[in-house]
């Protein structure tokens, strides 16, 4: 193996060696439009946070979006049934508060992705900032990630129709 070249070496390590090295967390050097990038992201993610925490929550468990000058949600309208994305901003306003069993039960995944806007404005910040960002296999990771989002997603949805039917909100009749 020593008169391989070195490219070569690297491709016949054993996969032990490979995978385990795979997934290490590399912080490498990023491009100045990079850089820009994730502050753009950051600052996006940083209105979405003031917008949620100038918000008051409805006390339904959602139409708090109504206050942007949003129509209300048209499934709610014609069906009496919320849709898969019902509670996500009553969600937000009440995590800006606190208020997180509040902010769970108008929307279980409105929670999940406050705190994901959340570390994604750190994570911009940071890379703006620094000028290095993590390494990611997004080959491997978004599949995964686009996934777990949904089933998330579908989740959070049915808990939303069952709490709405339990506490008598969401009339199926």
């Amino acid at each position: 193996m020593s008169d391989l070249p070195p490219i070569a070496t690297v491709m016949a390590e054993p996969d032990a060696e490979r995978s385990s090295k795979r997934w290490t967390r590399q912080w490498v050097p990023v491009s100045p439009s990079t850089r820009v990038a994730w502050g753009v992201i950051a600052a996006a993610m940083a209105a979405v946070l003031v917008t949620a925490a100038i918000l008051t929550p409805a006390k339904e468990g959602m139409g708090t979006h109504e206050a942007l000058g949003l129509p209300p949600c048209s499934l709610v309208v014609t069906s009496g049934l919320p849709c898969p994305t019902c509670g996500m901003t009553t969600s937000f306003a009440h995590a800006m508060r606190g208020q997180f069993i509040s902010a769970f039960i108008a929307q279980p995944m409105g929670l999940m992705l406050w705190v994901g806007t959340w570390l994604i404005a750190i994570y911009g910040t940071s890379v703006a900032v620094r000028g290095k960002g993590l390494w990611i296999n997004w080959d491997r990771l978004a599949p995964r990630l686009m996934l777990t989002l949904g089933i998330c997603m579908m989740l959070g949805w049915g808990f939303k129709i069952a709490w709405g039917m339990a506490t008598g909100t969401i009339n199926l009749n």
